[in-house]
């Protein structure tokens, strides 16, 4: 399959810049442009438009650790899940995804519709304000996003018949899409969600480590708070959706495993051909490896120097912000009050 950006670099086309071209346009106007810069994303024809839905894309940010990305993406698919419509944000220091783009399309170009660069290194808080935005300008009523430090493993009742209908369903219209891949179950928890809850705002599938989000929600919140740059970001911006009245949803639709580091070559081979049980146990064990190591010792094993020297003072200084504004350190935001209004952030 030919990748859209194989060609060029994905804000260029023609060899003129996108800024530019429709900046042009606008020399009869009096008035100063906007360039909104995820407005005409070059995504792959191979976007999943769901009938009632619309495009539901789902945001998967790469930052460090390029075997880590691979195990996320192979879990994707190799273990029949069935996704579709990543969009692969590439947050890493080299841009090392849009350098190995060519790879990454005939691996998975069945999945992943676009690469964005950033153009700096962003934190958590921003990379939820950027995924925001394009959802935003695209007019996305709804997306998802995942940590990229996980494995998914479907239900045992969806595993034999999803991975008998994997190749069906990968590019299919809604239509015709498998009801037991774990992407079309979470468009149909998305329409759940429409029909009994008004004010839902975020489905979690295990906590946030893959989350549903209704833009209208986000909106109506604001962006996440920046000064949080990191840890704890999630639990004041759930909190303050609560705050503001919406309605966060629990639904488990997939085994969701959080991983402490890349598997062994033997267990990655084992998981292409084991039964379901055995997939479920080998996962298991190996997510809780990370109980007895800091989760996180993968993304500084990856770091640059100056990354690596930084992130504990951006977080002691974000959990410092924090608790002036909650009144605690704790993630725990049951009955906490901010201590300001909140609405100069809104607005």
């Amino acid at each position: 399959m030919k990748a859209v950006f194989d060609d060029h670099d994905l804000y260029f086309t023609k060899n003129r810049p996108v800024a530019f071209a429709q900046i042009h346009s606008f020399n009869s106007s009096n008035s100063l442009p906007i360039y909104y810069a995820y407005t005409n994303i070059p995504f792959l024809p191979d976007v999943h438009i769901d009938d009632d839905l619309g495009f539901v894309p789902h945001f998967l940010a790469f930052t460090y650790d390029w075997d880590m990305l691979n195990q996320c993406l192979d879990s994707f698919y190799e273990s029949k899940v069935g996704w579709q419509n990543v969009v692969l944000v590439d947050n890493s220091p080299g841009k090392l995804a849009v350098k190995r783009r060519d790879w990454l399309a005939r691996k998975y170009g069945h999945m992943i519709i676009a690469i964005l660069p950033t153009s700096s290194l962003l934190s958590f808080s921003h990379l939820q304000n950027l995924f925001l935005d394009i959802a935003q300008q695209s007019k996305c009523d709804f997306y998802s996003w995942s940590h990229m430090d996980i494995m998914l493993l479907p239900l045992s009742e969806d595993w034999a018949i999803a991975k008998e209908n994997i190749n069906k369903t990968v590019g299919a219209k809604s239509s015709d899409a498998h009801p037991h891949t774990v992407y079309t179950k979470m468009l149909n928890s998305i329409r759940q969600a429409n029909r009994t809850e008004n004010n839902w705002s975020v489905i979690f599938y295990h906590y946030d480590l893959v989350i549903a989000v209704r833009t209208s929600a986000y909106i109506s919140n604001g962006p996440f708070d920046i000064y949080i740059p990191q840890y704890t970001a999630d639990c004041d911006y759930y909190r303050r959706l609560k705050l503001s009245g919406y309605v966060s949803i629990n639904q488990h639709i997939v085994h969701i495993f959080h991983m402490p580091k890349v598997l062994k070559n033997e267990l990655v081979e084992e998981l292409k051909t084991c039964a379901w049980k055995r997939a479920k146990e080998i996962l298991h064990i190996s997510a809780d490896d990370g109980r007895d190591i800091n989760r996180t010792q993968w993304r500084r094993n990856n770091m640059r120097i100056a990354d690596r020297e930084a992130e504990p003072l951006l977080y002691t200084a974000g959990l410092t912000y924090y608790q002036k504004k909650w009144n605690t350190r704790n993630c725990g935001l049951k009955n906490n009050e901010p201590n300001w209004n909140l609405d100069p952030i809104i607005t």
